[in-house]
C-alpha cells in the first residue's frame, strides 16, 4: 500500500513537494496536538506521513469524483477505521497547495462528486466543521441537524483502543442506568409473541439507518446488512460518536446499538428478522451475527447517565412496552400462531368451526320443535 501511495505522487515536482512539506512543518503543532497520545516520531517522519497519505486520500477522491473507476470503494473502508485518521485541516491544505487553482474548484465540490458526497452535505459542512473522513461520512449518514462535530481545540482527534472506551463508560454508578436500559427492551422473539409485527422499511421511507418507528403494533426497521464492509463501518461509526460523545446532543448510533442487541439474543431472534427482512445476514452463521451485535455493546461498556436519558428511541420503547403489556395482544398473537400460522391450518380452523356451528344450529332446529311443542 505505501508503495502505492508513493507511486501517485511521482506528477508532482521537487519544487511543490517541497511547498507541501513546508505548510504541513507550519501546522504540525496543531496536528500533533488532535492526538491524544504523544506521537514518538521526528518532525520529518511525522511531516512525511501526513504528506503522503493526504495526497494519497485527494488524488483517490479526485478519481472517484472524475472517473469513478472504483479506487475509492477499494479502500474505503480502511479510510474510514478510526486507528487510520488524520486531521482533516490537512488534508484541506495540500488541496490549496497543490489543486485549488489548478482545477479552479474547491474540495467542497469534488467531494459532493464522490462517495462521501451524501444528501444534505453542503460545502459549509464540509469545510468548517469536519475533524477527519470519519467525521464526514458521519455527516453523511447520520443528516441530523443537531449533530456538530467537537472538533475545536487541542486533543478534539481522540484516538482510544477499546479498553479506554471501557474503562471511560465503567463507572460504578452509572451500573443501575445500564441495567435499566437493557431491559427496557424485549428480545425480537418476545415481542413477536407479545403480538409485535416486523417489518422492513423501504429506502424511500427513511433518511438513515437509525429511522427505526412503531405504530399500531407493527415495528418497522431499516433492513441491517451484515457482512464484513457494513460491520467495519457501523463499529468505527459508533467509536467516533463515542468519542465525541461530550459535544452530541443524543447518543444515536449508541441507542441504536442498545436497541438491536436487545432485539438480536439469540439465533432465533436472527432468524426471526430474516424472515421479515429486516436483517440481511452475509455472515456464515446466527451465531456469528449475534456474536458482532455483542461486541459492539461491550466496546461500549455502560452508559452513562446522560446517555440513558438522551436515548434516540426512548419515547418509541415507552409505546412498544405498553403495548406488549396488553393481555389482549399478546393472547391475540398467540391465538394466530396456534390456528393460523399457515394456510391449511388456517382452513381447518374455518371448517372446524363451521361444522362446530352447523352442528350446533342443526341441534336447535331439531329440538326446537319438541320444547316448543310441550312448553307451551
Amino acid at each position: 500500500m505505501e508503495d502505492t501511495k508513493w507511486a501517485f505522487l511521482d506528477a508532482l515536482s521537487d519544487d511543490e513537494i517541497g511547498d507541501c512539506f513546508q505548510r504541513i512543518k507550519n501546522l504540525e503543532e496543531l496536528a500533533r496536538g488532535c492526538y491524544q497520545s504523544k506521537i514518538e516520531l521526528s518532525s520529518d517522519e511525522f511531516v512525511q506521513i501526513l504528506f503522503v497519505d493526504s495526497m494519497f486520500i485527494l488524488l483517490l477522491l479526485i478519481d472517484d469524483a472524475n472517473s469513478h473507476s472504483g479506487m475509492l470503494s477499494y479502500v474505503f473502508d480502511d479510510l474510514l477505521m478510526l486507528q487510520n485518521q488524520i486531521p482533516f485541516f490537512i488534508v484541506q491544505e495540500m488541496w490549496d497547495a497543490v489543486f485549488l487553482e489548478a482545477r479552479d474548484t474547491n474540495l467542497a465540490t469534488i467531494l459532493q462528486g464522490t462517495r462521501f458526497g451524501g444528501a444534505g452535505l453542503s460545502n459549509s459542512l464540509v469545510l468548517g466543521d469536519t475533524c477527519h473522513l470519519l467525521d464526514l461520512y458521519c455527516k453523511w449518514v447520520l443528516p441530523i441537524p443537531a449533530r456538530v462535530s467537537n472538533c475545536q481545540g487541542p486533543n478534539w482527534f481522540l484516538l482510544r483502543m477499546q479498553s479506554w472506551f471501557r474503562s471511560w463508560f465503567s463507572q460504578p454508578q452509572t451500573q443501575a442506568a445500564d441495567e435499566g436500559t437493557n431491559s427496557s427492551t424485549q428480545s425480537a422473539t418476545e415481542l413477536y409473541e407479545a403480538g409485535v409485527k416486523f417489518k422492513f422499511k423501504p429506502k424511500k421511507e427513511f433518511k438513515n439507518f437509525l429511522d427505526i418507528s412503531f405504530e399500531n403494533g407493527i415495528l418497522k426497521i431499516p433492513t441491517l446488512t451484515l457482512n464484513s464492509s457494513s460491520m467495519s463501518r457501523l463499529a468505527n461509526v459508533l467509536l467516533h460518536e463515542i468519542t465525541n460523545a461530550v459535544s452530541q446532543e443524543e447518543f444515536y448510533v449508541t441507542s441504536y446499538v442498545f436497541f438491536m442487541d436487545s432485539l438480536i439474543r439469540t439465533k432465533k431472534d436472527i432468524m426471526l428478522l430474516q424472515k421479515f427482512g429486516v436483517l440481511d445476514n452475509k455472515l456464515k452463521s446466527g451465531d456469528e451475527a449475534v456474536d458482532f451485535i455483542k461486541s459492539l455493546r461491550e466496546c461500549i461498556g455502560t452508559l452513562p447517565v446522560d446517555a440513558v436519558n438522551k436515548n434516540f428511541y426512548a419515547p418509541m420503547i415507552q409505546d412498544m412496552m405498553k403495548y406488549t403489556a396488553s393481555s389482549w395482544h399478546r393472547n391475540w398473537a398467540s391465538l394466530k400462531r396456534t390456528y393460523f400460522s399457515n394456510p391449511w391450518k388456517g382452513i381447518s380452523v374455518i371448517a372446524g368451526s363451521s361444522l362446530l356451528i352447523l352442528g350446533f344450529v342443526q341441534t336447535y332446529y331439531s329440538a326446537y320443535p319438541y320444547y316448543h311443542h310441550h312448553f307451551n
